[in-house]
């Protein structure tokens, strides 16, 4: 239809079509023409909660990633049907949304201080080993999620793999499954065969060319040449808009850089927790594990052998790392304090009672200018050429579409 508009952009016919699109659009708006741009309506409905079309068209873009990395040199574009993946993809949904019900009926939640760590742990938001905001946000983007949604996406994935894993826990074989089990596992099968090799019988089979014509008739399909296509097409890239940057814009992104960065002092922590208990008993474990220490016993020994916490005691206490805001306040306030490989004085949180040591310290300290210069550069650079290549584009394909010669 709209080549055909083009064709006749000058008739009445034409203009007479195009001035009804325009009443409908002025009488409708576009928001009732383009359903699927601003609709609220839902795929489908679990217990009563929706998924929106939104959430549909994510995950569908995830996928089509994930199966373009898979695919690597093999990739074959027609495996990314939408109708193809789309009911595998809401199925996922679908499961992924009766897994979270199920966490929140049972309470099971994840702390703001818990996503933090994780997405500050994170490689692909890493640089030299500290996180970067400005990185974060340029993968949120180019991969079409904002910070929110990708926060209470985490958020989900932390809750859903609780309710997993204690399902997991769960699992039992019963004497039957362990019998067949190991059955399959130990069975054995004797095989004999002999090779007859062909060689032996092409030097005594012989072709006519009737025969060689007969089977050409009869196989034609074989021997076709492949279906091509010739293609004319105008590439546009980054590249081809890339401009030098001023050093005044250089220098403002380093500012910005250094200001918004988290070059913050990191600690590898242990500890010896005592739960609260009856506060002579209390006092007379912690006294024991001081002594202990005193003596010259190592940390991580008396740790496993003292410590109430079983998470961090069979790893002698270890922690991991904090940058001030993974323990709480009274347990980070002391871990900045004291020095390295030193026990700290008894610490009282709502968990109990700590006994603190950090056994690694890495100062945290911005980077040099000229060590930022090349990824700062970097990202000033596309940035300024992907808007420019945007513009490009959209004039490309408005001149293509209004020109019948096409490319020329």
């Amino acid at each position: 239809m709209l080549q055909n508009i083009r064709n006749n952009v000058g008739s009445t016919a034409t203009k007479i079509v195009i001035g009804l699109i325009v009443i409908s659009f002025a009488a409708f708006g576009l928001e009732s023409i383009l359903v699927s741009g601003g609709s609220d309506g839902a795929v489908a409905e679990v217990n009563g909660e929706k998924l929106t079309t939104q959430e549909l068209q994510v995950a569908l873009n995830t996928q089509r990633r994930r199966m373009i990395e898979g695919m690597g040199e093999n990739f074959d574009p027609s495996l990314l049907n939408d109708e193809i993946i789309s009911t595998q993809v809401l199925n996922n949904l679908i499961g992924r949304k009766l897994l979270t019900q199920a966490a929140k009926d049972m309470d099971l939640t994840v702390s703001d201080r818990e996503i933090g760590s994780v997405i500050g742990g994170m490689e692909q938001f890493r640089i030299d080993g500290r996180f970067s905001p400005e990185l974060f946000n340029s993968v949120l983007s180019s991969a079409g999620y904002t910070p929110a949604y990708f926060e209470q996406t985490l958020r989900d994935d932390i809750v859903v793999s609780q309710v997993r894993s204690g399902l997991a826990g769960s699992e039992f074989a019963t004497p039957l499954e362990l019998a067949i089990n190991a059955q399959v596992a130990t069975e054995a099968r004797d095989v004999r065969y002999l090779t007859i090799p062909l060689q032996t019988f092409l030097g005594t089979t012989q072709i006519t060319e009737e025969e060689i014509e007969a089977y050409f008739n009869t196989h034609q399909e074989d021997f076709q040449t492949q279906e091509s296509v010739v293609l004319d097409y105008i590439e546009l890239g980054l590249d081809q808009f890339t401009e030098p940057v001023e050093e005044e814009v250089v220098l403002e992104a380093y500012r910005l850089e250094v200001e918004n960065g988290q070059y913050q002092t990191e600690h590898r922590v242990s500890h010896i927790l005592f739960e609260p208990g009856d506060d002579d008993q209390l006092q007379e474990r912690v006294a024991t594990a001081q002594a202990a220490l005193a003596s010259g016993e190592n940390f991580a020994d008396v740790a496993k052998r003292l410590s109430d916490d079983v998470g961090s005691s069979s790893a002698g206490g270890d922690l991991g790392i904090t940058t001030g805001d993974t323990f709480p306040e009274e347990m980070e306030d002391v871990i900045a304090a004291i020095d390295l490989n030193v026990v700290s004085q008894p610490v009282e949180t709502d968990a109990g009672t700590h006994l603190i040591m950090v056994t690694e310290r890495r100062e945290g300290e911005a980077p040099t200018l000229e060590e930022l210069r090349p990824q700062l550069v970097q990202q000033i650079q596309t940035g300024q050429a992907r808007s420019e290549l945007l513009l490009a584009v959209e004039e490309l394909k408005d001149l293509v579409f209004f020109h019948s010669d096409s490319l020329d």
